[in-house]
């Protein structure tokens, strides 16, 4: 059995290969290389306008941000200065205050003065002789009235007057008489009995007239109110028609 041996290959020819492949793997297509060096500029040019648009996204909002912190600032000096208009307003209001409580006050303790040196101490009683007398002399002094006023005045039993006036109500309703009625007590004082039409300050008034004695002023403000009640009846009967 014969064997055939393999032919030995040429040594120059292996030589050339292996130097080609070192060759080819050292050195990079020129066209190639040159796209790679393309890409990798094209690369940092994205980054660098990349890099600006945020630059210019935040100088923008920096910005803005400035405007809004000098509008704030704005806004805070007018809520300051507004805070200052009331802190002042409320000093004054406080000063005027205090100033009409020390005028209530005295004028408080200038009623009580004339309470006391017009009221009679509560444990002086008068007689009914007196008592009488004096609604007789009451009676004389508002008969007088009568003409000026419209009105008419009645003795009544218990010590009391009772004032009748007319003309109160207007031409709608002539013939309405409006009455009030006062006790003079034990102690030379009126007392409110009634008042028809009813009176919000009739007590207050009778009051007044304890200090003053002044009975004119007293028929005189009775007249207007009795007046203004009826105005007013008018007025919100009108309206609801």
């Amino acid at each position: 059995m014969s064997h055939r041996s393999n032919p030995r290959p040429d040594e120059s020819s292996m030589m050339s290969s292996s130097s080609t492949a070192d060759w080819t793997s050292t050195f990079r297509n020129p066209a190639t290389q040159l796209q790679l060096l393309q890409s990798d500029i094209d690369y940092f040019h994205d980054l660098k306008l990349s890099a600006s648009a945020d630059e210019e996204n935040l100088r923008e909002h920096l910005n803005l941000m400035h405007s809004q912190m000098a509008k704030d600032e704005g806004e805070l000096d007018v809520l300051l200065d507004r805070v200052t208009e009331i802190k002042r307003t409320i000093k004054e209001l406080r000063a005027s205050i205090n100033h009409l409580s020390t005028l209530r006050e005295g004028r408080k303790r200038e009623v009580d003065k004339k309470q006391d040196l017009n009221a009679a101490p509560e444990e002086t009683t008068f007689s009914d002789e007196y008592l009488s007398s004096n609604l007789t002399h009451l009676s004389e002094t508002v008969g007088q009235l009568e003409r000026v006023f419209g009105m008419r005045i009645q003795r009544t039993t218990s010590n009391s007057l009772q004032l009748l006036f007319y003309g109160c109500s207007g031409p709608a309703a002539p013939d309405i008489v409006c009455s009030c009625q006062l006790r003079y007590n034990k102690i030379g004082r009126y007392e409110p009995v009634k008042c028809n039409p009813p009176v919000p300050d009739f007590e207050r008034l009778v009051n007044h007239l304890n200090l003053t004695s002044d009975m004119r002023n007293f028929v005189i403000l009775i007249r207007h109110r009795f007046r203004r009640y009826f105005e007013l009846a008018a007025a919100v009967s009108n309206k609801v028609d």
